[in-house]
């Protein structure tokens, strides 16, 4: 008998776990809020000159590789369009529809969808949602004991190169969204301010005295091997149990390299974040190319502080000082929430730390799972892999442990991210593309090494196009069962 399975969103993690599942002889539903697949890519909700942080090779799937690098949104979203049409998945899309509720009756799961001014339940055997980690805005509270006469947006509302035109502009925030809006601001504005609470590591193109790209040192199985020990030792090699003295010392060597090669050392102090790598290289993105130029020049003013008030003209900080602008624009990120799913689940840990064995599997619920929570840094792989195992899950092709072990497992991994990772908050981008990889691919009893050679296993960035076989491995590894 066909399986029923109901895929929330058509972003990138939705439309590959349709793949996958419509592969195995799923029967597929995927329910997508706006017109067009894409996601965080698609029109609707990518802000001005949104582009990748990805180098070439990266930001791709297994089974359709892709080799441009630091893409566009408007080239991404295409690149996804085209993925649904090679494998047919646009006739198992149902566009401009909301999912508002999910809830289990008996054997079977269902799903309240809006579509315009109407509301209906379908039923399904499986849920997996795939919603990702940027759908719902964040914006922080700040007391408007006067209004401010300007306008507030958040980054994802900045969609048109007009808004910033000849006006004074403040970016509040230190990740990519913030310093991006800071740059499109100092090229459209009248001025161009950044300011943020404390500055966070972020990538330049190239390391290594600007001469090798940064995937190599960051998102290689070397570069991961400088960081904390993953929690799952079952995913670790010998390449991850460096000496702590050559760790240090790599990692002070790598920090100089990086303010150099980012060109830090020729700005403010305040953009150097305070704290010492590899601490806070779960949040690091690439840095516009442009934006220590700008900085250098004039064209934008870092300020480091914190925001008391709004005031009628702007913002005031808590030292005293006012700042003045006519637009002001939050790059504070999203919530990770999941609006149709009651609280009473209880898939969160009192600090935030989202509770899903391999962030995957929610311990105490049946025949559901979550695509996209378990990603990786500018690598669609771990989104992939995800919805292989999940599929493989579903269809028996191996069993999990049972539900008190899960739980044991959940709470060592989450353990493991407060005192290795503090503020990961149990959700991605983790910066261990090669060790979520392997992790799953030892569930499956799949091979983990993929690379087409020792050094590209070791030191190159770790690729989708390496895992285009999942299927028949999957079926290779049962037989060898």
């Amino acid at each position: 008998m066909t399986k029923e399975v109901c895929i929330i969103g058509a972003g990138p993690a939705g439309l590959v776990t349709g793949k996958v599942f419509k592969t195995d002889g799923f029967d597929i539903t995927i329910y997508e809020k706006f017109d067009a697949v894409g996601g965080t890519w698609a029109q609707e909700r990518r802000y001005v000159n949104l582009n990748a942080q990805a180098d070439e090779g990266l930001l791709e799937f297994s089974d359709k590789p892709h080799d441009t690098a630091f893409m566009d949104a408007e080239d991404i979203q295409e690149y996804l369009q085209d993925y649904a049409r090679d494998f047919s998945l646009y006739e198992d899309i149902k566009f401009n529809n909301t999912v508002t509720g999910i809830e289990k009756k008996d054997r079977t799961w269902r799903v309240s969808v809006e579509t315009g001014d109407k509301t209906q339940t379908e039923t399904f055997d499986y849920i997996i949602v795939c919603t990702g980690l940027y759908h719902i805005p964040h914006e922080p509270d700040i007391p408007k004991e006067n209004k401010f006469s300007g306008e507030v947006y958040h980054s994802s509302e900045i969609n048109t190169y007009n808004t910033f035109d000849r006006k004074d502009v403040i970016s509040v925030g230190f990740g990519k969204s913030a310093l991006d809006m800071s740059v499109e601001a100092a090229k459209a504005g009248d001025s161009s301010t950044l300011l943020f609470r404390q500055a966070h590591w972020h990538l330049p193109r190239k390391l290594v005295f600007g001469k090798v790209p940064y995937p190599y040192m960051m998102f290689s199985r070397f570069g991961e091997s400088l960081l904390p020990t993953y929690h799952n030792e079952d995913a670790n090699r010998r390449i991850d149990k460096l000496p702590k003295k050559l760790n240090n010392f790599l990692w002070k060597r790598v920090t100089d390299d990086l303010k150099r090669s980012a060109g830090l050392n020729r700005v403010a102090d305040s953009m150097t974040p305070e704290e010492t790598l590899p601490d806070g290289v779960h949040r690091a993105g690439v840095y516009p190319k442009e934006l220590f130029d700008f900085v250098e020049d004039g064209k934008i003013k870092p300020i480091k502080g914190e925001i008391d008030t709004f005031t009628e003209n702007g913002l005031k900080l808590n030292d005293g000082q006012t700042l003045e602008a006519d637009i002001i624009v939050w790059g504070t990120g999203f919530k990770q929430n999941f609006p149709f799913i009651c609280d009473d689940w209880n898939l969160k840990t009192d600090n935030g730390r989202f509770k899903a064995y391999r962030s995957i599997l929610p311990p105490s619920k049946d025949n559901i799972g979550f695509v996209g929570l378990r990603q990786a840094f500018n690598n669609f792989l771990t989104m992939e892999t995800s919805a292989h195992w999940l599929s493989a899950y579903f269809n028996d092709e191996f069993d999990v442990p049972p539900e008190d072990e899960l739980r044991e497992h959940i709470d060592e991994r989450v353990e493991w991210e407060k005192n290795e990772i503090p503020g990961l908050n149990g959700f991605g981008p983790y910066p261990y593309a090669a060790h979520l990889t392997d992790e799953l691919l030892n569930d499956l009893n799949i091979p983990t090494n993929q690379a087409p050679s020792l050094f590209a296993e070791y030191f190159k960035p770790v690729k989708a196009r390496w895992y285009n076989d999942l299927h028949q491995k999957r079926s290779n590894a049962l037989k060898s069962n």
